[in-house]
C-alpha cells in the first residue's frame, strides 16, 4: 500500500532466482565455526514463495551441504565476523548453486533454534551465551532427528 500522493515504487533488480530455498545457521568463535545447520525451507508456490515452514536439518546431497558450509566459512573470512551466531539465506539455483540472498549476525527467527534444539540436542541459546562468555559449548554431533 502506498500514500496516494507518493510517486511510483522502483526496484534495482539484477536477476531473478528461482530455486529451493535454504538458511544456514552457523555457530562461531574467534572467526572459527563451531556448529552448522542447513534448514530447507517450504515455500508457497508461484511468483511470491512465502515460508510456510522449514525441514531441520535440510534434505540436501552432502555436496551441496560442504559447498554452503565453505561459503559461510567464506562469509565469516570476509566480513571479519567474530564470535556469534551468523544466519544467512540462500537460493539454490538449479537446486545446486547457492547464491546469497541475506545474512545477518542473530539467531533466526520462525522458531529455527528451537528446531535446531529438537533436531541435535543441547540448546543453541545456551551455546551462543557459553561463545559469548569466553567458554566454549558443548560440541554438537550430527542431527539425531529431523
Amino acid at each position: 500500500m502506498r500514500a496516494r500522493d507518493t510517486e511510483a515504487g522502483r526496484f534495482l533488480v539484477e536477476e531473478r532466482l528461482s530455486g529451493p530455498e535454504v538458511s544456514v545457521e552457523c555457530l562461531v568463535d574467534r572467526g572459527e565455526l563451531l556448529f552448522v545447520n542447513v534448514t530447507g525451507k517450504l515455500l508457497h508456490p508461484g511468483p511470491s514463495p512465502v515460508e510456510l515452514g522449514h525441514v531441520v536439518p535440510a534434505s540436501l546431497p552432502p555436496e551441496v551441504t560442504a559447498e554452503l558450509t565453505a561459503l559461510m566459512r567464506q562469509l565469516v573470512d570476509s566480513t571479519g565476523f567474530g564470535s556469534g551466531v551468523l544466519h544467512a539465506e540462500w537460493i539454490l539455483v538449479d537446486g545446486v548453486r547457492p547464491h546469497l540472498v541475506e545474512c545477518a549476525g542473530r539467531l533466526p527467527g520462525d522458531s529455527i533454534d528451537l528446531l535446531i534444539d529438537l533436531a541435535y540436542g543441547g540448546r543453541i541459546v545456551a551455546d551462543l551465551l557459553a561463545v559469548l562468555e569466553g567458554g566454549g559449548p558443548p560440541p554438537r554431533g550430527p542431527a539425531l532427528a529431523g
